[in-house]
């Protein structure tokens, strides 16, 4: 009886830590499409006219998006993409040695967290920012999830998981210490690797956005060390 008890427990904890898993992905969903929009309008650095461009050996074009926003539009990783910033917009971005290193692993991975912090001043723009790595990595045959660095009101059914704290959800399918991805604002504008942790951040929001972009080329392949106009 007391076996059976525990197990059944243990079966109904599961389901709840699944629901928790859906109902924060739908939270999220809404989020990131307001937040999504709001990059699009802040967008204003955007591709204007007509015609592409070449950089570091890519070629760009200027397609519109859902949104009705402009983006550059290239093959890299082996798929259209599209952003919103070209390569030599985001250069700038320091990327430390062991995040550089880490880049061509991220898209292989089978679990990941993407973290944002939601109470800062930029949580639009850390949100949408958000927003277009969990496009880039997320799959059918792949669990990416979404979580937040510190409580928020009215959200109270995602996980929060973060780097500083290296908190990790437990679930059926989730468990263990899985790369944590976190998009935050800082006092500098970089990417650098901590332990299972990528960090993302930005001095503010073109900071954040720039930064977001350069992860994004570098885990697709972008070799920034090669000419930016040689092919």
């Amino acid at each position: 009886m007391r076996k059976t008890f525990l197990r059944d427990e243990k079966r109904e904890e599961k389901k709840k830590q699944r629901m928790v898993i859906i109902i924060g992905l739908i939270l999220v969903g809404i989020m990131i499409l307001s937040s999504v929009a709001y990059i699009a309008e802040q967008n204003q650095t955007g591709p204007t006219g007509t015609s592409g461009t070449t950089e570091y050996g890519q070629q760009f074009s200027i397609v519109s998006g859902q949104d009705n926003a402009q983006y550059w539009q290239t093959k890299i990783g082996g798929e259209e993409r599209q952003f919103i910033r070209l390569p030599t917009q985001v250069a700038y971005v320091n990327v430390s040695s062991d995040a550089s290193s880490a880049f061509p692993y991220i898209p292989q991975l089978q679990s990941v967290v993407i973290a944002v912090d939601p109470t800062q001043n930029e949580s639009q723009i850390t949100l949408g920012a958000a927003s277009l790595v969990l496009g880039d990595l997320y799959s059918d045959k792949k669990q990416v999830l979404t979580a937040l660095t510190s409580p928020f009101v009215n959200i109270t059914t995602l996980p929060i998981i973060s780097c500083a704290n290296q908190s990790y959800f437990d679930s059926q399918n989730l468990s263990g210490k899985i790369p944590i991805i976190q998009i935050q604002p800082g006092n500098e504008t970089s990417i650098t690797a901590v332990n299972n942790c990528i960090i993302i951040q930005g001095m503010d929001s073109e900071g954040i956005l720039s930064a977001v972009e350069r992860f994004r080329y570098g885990i697709w392949g972008l070799d920034f060390t090669k000419s930016a106009t040689g092919n």
